[in-house]
């Protein structure tokens, strides 16, 4: 099982001058998702970077940190790891700052989360695989089967939830 190294105290004295976020690019599923987060975040505020190119520039940090988790590092030299790195991407990429408010602010939000991203980062060949499955091969585009699988997943979700409601 992979854990990820505390989140909250981790620096580099080798601050970059622009926020970088930094995944595995011998990953499958990481350069899957990369793909997609490009067209999520804005690129002139935030770098999405390999850590097989940047890793070099952070002696401080160990190698092994980068193959464990994707890693945000702002120009203050704060470091962010897994879920956090993600969602606080998301906040400084301009995208939306909901995920890390929840991950900061609610203990169980950011318990579920970073368990999340353990069991992601533990299977991630099989759900690079799915993704394909479900997403296609062409990360820019959503296949159109996505489409029915969500809405056969909203329609049971949504039987399960009224059904339940109604045996109380």
């Amino acid at each position: 099982m992979t854990s990820i190294p505390s989140k909250n105290n981790l620096s580099t004295s080798y601050a970059p001058q622009k926020t970088i976020l930094i995944w595995d690019a011998e990953c499958g599923f990481c350069k899957y998702w990369i793909t997609k987060w490009q067209m999520i975040v804005n690129e002139s505020t935030i770098d999405l970077r390999p850590y097989q190119e940047s890793a070099k520039d952070f002696p401080d940090l160990d190698t092994k940190l980068f193959k464990k988790a994707v890693r945000l590092i702002t120009p203050n030299g704060k470091v962010y790891s897994g879920a956090e790195a993600a969602f606080k991407s998301l906040e400084l990429g301009g995208a939306t700052d909901l995920p890390i408010s929840w991950y900061q602010k609610n203990p169980n939000f950011k318990e579920l989360t970073d368990w999340l991203y353990i069991k992601v980062a533990d299977n991630r060949p099989f759900l690079y695989d799915i993704s394909h499955f479900f997403l296609g091969e062409n990360p820019r585009k959503i296949r159109p089967s996505l489409w029915i699988w969500a809405g056969v997943g909203a329609l049971v979700g949504g039987s399960l939830v009224l059904r339940l409601g109604r045996k109380r």
